[in-house]
């Protein structure tokens, strides 16, 4: 299972390339700063892990989780990443959680 892009008005959410490293690496490093700050080599590694990872969980017929690319839709410029992650909570599925109407 491949998971689509993701459209609204103003972004798409899509998986990474290899090719967005340039874009992605000072955006992280200036969001989750770290002692001692993540190398370009470092961001390639896992950029490069990421991107696997999308053909592997297909492969595995696993949900399609992992880090997605922010991107400005009208310029096409990368602006950020999100993770897609397991949601196990009820939420509205339970009559009793489902709050005031």
């Amino acid at each position: 299972m491949q998971m689509p892009t993701l459209h609204t008005r103003r972004l798409l959410i899509q998986p990474f390339t290899l090719d967005d490293l340039d874009d992605i690496h000072p955006i992280l490093n200036e969001s989750f700063p770290a002692e001692p700050a993540v190398t370009r080599d470092e961001r390639r590694q896992w950029l490069q892990w990421a991107v696997l990872n999308y053909e592997q969980l297909a492969q595995l017929r696993q949900p399609p989780y992992g880090d997605r690319a922010i991107v400005l839709k009208p310029a096409g410029v990368l602006i950020g990443a999100c993770g897609f992650v397991p949601c196990l909570m009820p939420f509205a599925q339970l009559p009793a959680l489902r709050g005031a109407a």
